[in-house]
């Protein structure tokens, strides 16, 4: 099930297309589709061009048409909303939204594409989870904490250029711990991080890693709580993100820093497995037609 969004005038040929995505960033481009993909945070969808504008009685006459699946968390939205705008703003476009609470034929607003995505999203919650082929686990997290983590990976990289320092901002992750889904993110061998507060930080280790008589440096990851950490790093938090975070001495971090991370015992034990971002969805809209 996709959400979709058709662009019916005026007609934007295939060349017009493909200059205007080989421009923005993000997307891949081929057989007259642009696919964007957003590593960071999880997010994708498409626009795909239509050579054959002839409409019969159940088509809709259209040069592009605007696809995103449902059943997907609600940032999906959030993040396609500007890359629509742009496109309606670039091209001057008229639209028809066939969604039942959609703009129909009006034009096309912020509001209104974030208002029917919202209610079809919801109908695919719905029918996915009421159908005989629903899946027994389903990954959820709170939809406010979800925005939040969202928002954090799509500013991410601006932000390392806003703070213009040698420092890492990590990307926040979901991984399964004891049946629970946890937010986490990687701290590599302690070096000068914006750390978020998460459920768990990842800590790779090279430089830091124990040293044996006979085979020097092993490589190894440690996985801790991230209230473990609070004590050697709480000084360090800063104002005016989505979550406390702690923005570490540039261009090294500390020595008490360093033996915190040297000092970790490494995971032996598998390692959590990794949930994709677009698997985990909201509690809300799970739990609302599971209670119907």
């Amino acid at each position: 099930m996709s959400y979709d969004l058709y662009f019916t005038s005026p007609p934007i040929t295939s060349e017009q297309f493909g200059a205007y995505f080989s421009e923005r960033s993000l997307y891949t481009i081929g057989n007259g589709q642009a696919w964007y993909a957003n590593e960071d945070t999880g997010v994708y969808f498409s626009f795909d061009h239509n050579d054959d504008r002839t409409a019969d009685e159940e088509s809709v006459k259209h040069s592009v048409v605007f696809t995103m699946n449902l059943y997907r968390p609600h940032y999906f939205a959030l993040e396609a909303e500007s890359e629509v705008s742009n496109f309606v703003q670039r091209f001057g476009c008229s639209i028809h939204d066939p969604q039942r609470t959609g703009m129909e034929d009006a034009p096309y607003t912020a509001e209104g594409f974030i208002l029917a995505w919202n209610h079809s999203n919801e109908f695919g919650y719905r029918a996915i989870l009421h159908s005989d082929s629903a899946s027994d686990v389903v990954h959820v997290f709170a939809t406010n904490a979800l925005e939040k983590i969202w928002h954090w990976n799509y500013f991410r990289q601006e932000r390392d250029e806003i703070i213009a320092k040698d420092i890492f901002i990590p990307r926040i992750m979901f991984i399964q711990h004891n049946g629970l889904v946890c937010s986490s993110c990687v701290w590599p061998d302690g070096i000068t991080t914006l750390i978020p507060e998460v459920d768990f930080l990842l800590i790779p280790r090279r430089d830091l890693a124990p040293k044996t008589f006979f085979s020097g440096t092993k490589e190894d990851m440690c996985i801790i709580p991230f209230s473990e950490a609070v004590a050697t790093i709480g000084q360090y938090q800063v104002e005016g993100y989505e979550f406390n975070a702690y923005e570490l001495p540039s261009p090294e971090t500390t020595r008490p820093i360093k033996e915190f991370v040297r000092q970790l015992k490494p995971n032996d034990a598998v390692p959590p497995a990794a949930i994709a971002m677009d698997q985990v969805l909201n509690r809300e809209l799970v739990e609302k037609p599971r209670k119907g």
